[in-house]
């Protein structure tokens, strides 16, 4: 188990926390999801938890043991996959993995048997005499799998694992993240999208701004959500959140307007497309469905941002 308790984090002279009071578990056996948009300071958590930078204040602890104060126990039972490449592609991909068996005190003989296994086992056996700058991305992150594995840990991070994956790449990581599960291993695993997410995770917790808003649990991740109306038009902009606010709760996504818990139904949609047009707005899609992670994801968002969560 991988607890990180009231984490926060300063960078140099900065005046805001990139972290404000962090507090999360990853149990053995589950995987949390760590959701947030580009910034949110998944990244900056996922190298605290794996001992790669020291929060200004705050406790991790690694099956109990206190990162920073009895680190070489505790490191060992946490491997880390960063989401690019973080060592050096000059060197063979046998070499370098022996090279990283020797810093947990395997003998040559050891650590090249150990690294033959590892390389065979995430699928490299035929390019494990390569040099590393030749491999595709999805090789590097299968180079990176098998290095977090040398240990055996019994916690997993996994910082935007999907990014750049082709499907191949990606079917791979996902067994694997299920099989460690399985293995009663527990998973943290960051991501800006959260159908990759919703797959496989326990729960999600969402990050914003350095702070943990809410934590979803399987239950709202696998049901039905309420019906909404989404729209897409031509332009958009403040005036249409006005606009529409008779119809219910409206948000803008992206290039999709969303209006949550809408006063009308099916054969009343018109009325929404007419007062867009009446103001000027051309409506390109206009229609009725189920609310979507993402939906629930950016309205969460909101609500933080107008105040209306509390800590």
């Amino acid at each position: 188990m991988l607890e990180l308790i009231d984490i926060r984090k300063r960078y140099g002279k900065s005046k805001s926390d990139v972290l404000e009071s962090v507090n999360l578990c990853i149990r053995d056996g589950t995987i949390l999801g760590l959701a947030g948009l580009n910034g949110a300071g998944k990244t900056t958590t996922i190298k605290i938890a794996s001992g790669v930078l020291t929060p200004n204040r705050g406790k991790v602890l690694i099956d109990g043991v206190d990162l920073f104060t009895d680190r070489m126990t505790a490191i060992r039972n946490v491997g880390w996959i960063p989401e690019n490449e973080n060592f050096d592609t000059s060197y063979r991909a046998l070499d370098l993995m022996c090279y990283y068996c020797g810093i947990y005190g395997l003998s040559r003989n050891q650590a090249l048997t150990k690294s033959s296994e590892l390389l065979r086992l995430v699928g490299l056996e035929r390019s494990m005499n390569q040099r590393l700058s030749k491999f595709s991305f999805g090789m590097k992150k299968r180079f990176m799998v098998a290095a977090s594995m040398i240990a055996d840990p019994g916690n997993i991070l996994l910082d935007e694992p999907f990014n750049g994956l082709d499907p191949e790449g990606f079917r791979f990581l996902n067994r694997m993240i299920l099989n460690a599960k399985k293995q009663g291993k527990g998973l943290l695993v960051s991501s800006h999208i959260l159908t990759e997410l919703s797959e496989i995770a326990d729960s999600i917790a969402i990050m914003h701004r350095g702070r943990i808003i809410r934590i979803l649990e399987k239950k709202e991740l696998l049901r039905e959500g309420s019906k909404v109306i989404r729209l897409r038009l031509d332009k958009q902009n403040n005036r249409v959140v006005d606009l529409l606010s008779e119809f219910g709760e409206v948000s803008i996504q992206k290039d999709m307007i969303v209006i949550f818990n809408p006063e009308v139904d099916n054969s009343g949609i018109d009325r929404v497309s007419q007062k867009l047009r009446e103001n000027g707005y051309e409506v390109a899609e206009c229609r009725i469905s189920f609310e979507r992670l993402e939906d629930q994801f950016f309205r969460i968002i909101e609500e933080y941002d107008k105040g209306n969560i509390n800590f």
